[in-house]
């Protein structure tokens, strides 16, 4: 079992949730993974072209990763009331990487 947690934007009220994008979600599963690791830079990436939506929206935004059993009633919260961009930026991210249009 243990604690699983989502990556959370509070300023834009985004998530990324691990599990819909087949990966581990836990703190030590997170912190090793190359895919989730990918997905935060292209997120935070300062100079943004214009042609994608994700791509650096996240720059200089507070975020957190939280946690299931931490605070339940939070992360509980963010599912519902956040917009969860976990595919949708993941896609993106795959098509930007593959012309190199972030880089």
């Amino acid at each position: 079992m243990g604690q699983y947690f989502i990556i959370v934007n509070l300023e834009k009220r985004e998530y990324i949730h691990p599990h819909d994008l087949k990966r581990g979600a836990k703190l030590l599963e997170l912190s090793k993974d190359p895919i989730i690791y990918s997905l935060m830079s292209y997120l935070q990436v300062k100079n943004k072209p214009k042609t994608t939506s994700h791509v650096g929206s996240w720059a200089n935004d507070k975020i957190l990763f939280i946690g299931d059993s931490e605070d339940s009633s939070f992360f509980k919260q963010v599912i519902v009331s956040f917009k969860n961009i976990s595919k949708e930026a993941y896609n993106e991210y795959l098509i930007s990487s593959k012309v190199g249009a972030y880089l």
